[in-house]
């Protein structure tokens, strides 16, 4: 017979004999020289006057008519997945800036245990730090959870725009926007689970479990080094991340509950739409989610990409997918 208080005993006992609780400083040291110099770029706004949102914002023109490009990150990592799209980003002179953050919960931003995780509330943060930055115009480029963030905004601007920027066009990324197909990875499915999300994120969030389950949802053209991986892990982890993942997997429930009403989005935007799509991803089928895209969202324009890459296509096919992003801008 199951027994959930059983289960989570001998998990408490295990997983606190291995237990590894770093300090932000220790994680700092083990940052690979990259992802420090990421960190040291970036900058902090005070969000509802309480919260720090990490961010980088990088002026490339001083033309005030230019739009921005904002990017938006996935879950459970951070605006340091586009970290090798922004280098390519910062070649071209056709943007006025380059916006990457951490919404709360992620990456290096604040991470309250006590704190209302939720879409919409990412949504506004976008829209705040835009505001902060006096950042009028965009183009938004979205991976992930990021997707469903940037299809809430969509939402509001279809509602006689309410917010405070306009979005000219967007780029989206393997998102799992058709909820009957979606396939969330085995670890995710952990962490929604009511007797063991807060017993293993705490005690079983170890790197080497973390490398064997991310490297799964990366396509065979990727080969990630511990040192990637790492990075990866730490971003996460820093403020003690992993504490809040069961919190900040909200995001699946919201789905469920709103998913019609922001694939509606799309459908009613007039803003120009791209999807990008890295085939070799188990978490959005390759046999299923392509024909989703082309029946149900008949006005985003779909490019497939090889069938080596998954589930993140701006770290995995970082080349081909500016090249995609460019000419749709252009």
């Amino acid at each position: 017979m199951f027994r959930p208080s059983l289960v989570i005993l001998i998990a408490l006992i295990i997983g606190s004999y291995y237990y590894d609780d770093k300090s932000n400083v220790q994680l700092q040291n083990e940052f690979s020289q990259i992802l420090l110099n990421w960190f040291r770029q970036g900058t902090y706004f005070n969000y509802k006057n309480v919260h720090k949102i990490f961010y980088i914002s990088e002026e490339l023109d001083s033309d005030e008519q230019l739009p921005s490009i904002v990017l938006l990150h996935g879950f459970p990592t951070s605006s340091y997945d586009y970290q090798r799209l922004w280098t390519l980003i910062r070649q071209e002179n056709k943007f006025k800036s380059i916006i990457a953050f951490d919404y709360l919960g992620y990456g290096f931003s604040d991470k309250p245990i006590d704190y209302e995780y939720s879409i919409f509330d990412m949504a506004d943060m976008v829209d705040k730090l835009l505001l902060h930055l006096n950042i009028t115009s965009v183009y938004v480029i979205a991976h992930d959870v990021g997707d469903t963030v940037a299809q809430e905004l969509l939402r509001r601007d279809n509602l006689s725009g309410q917010n405070h920027f306009k979005i000219e066009k967007l780029i989206l990324m393997n998102g799992g926007l058709f909820t009957d197909i979606y396939q969330p990875i085995i670890t995710q499915e952990i962490l929604r689970t009511r007797y063991l999300k807060n017993v293993v994120s705490k005690y079983f969030f170890k790197f080497t479990i973390f490398k064997y389950s991310f490297r799964k949802v990366f396509g065979s053209l990727t080969h990630l080094s511990d040192e990637n991986l790492l990075d990866f892990f730490n971003c996460i982890k820093y403020n003690s991340g992993n504490l809040v993942i069961p919190m900040t997997i909200g995001y699946m429930h919201e789905r469920l509950q709103y998913g019609e009403a922001w694939i509606d989005a799309l459908n009613e935007t007039m803003i120009p739409t791209l999807f990008i799509y890295g085939p070799a991803d188990p978490i959005n089928p390759r046999n299923k989610f392509p024909q989703k895209i082309l029946t149900q969202l008949p006005n985003v324009r779909l490019n497939v990409l090889s069938e080596m890459v998954g589930h993140y296509p701006q770290y995995e096919d970082t080349f081909t997918v500016w090249q995609l992003i460019k000419k749709f801008l252009n």
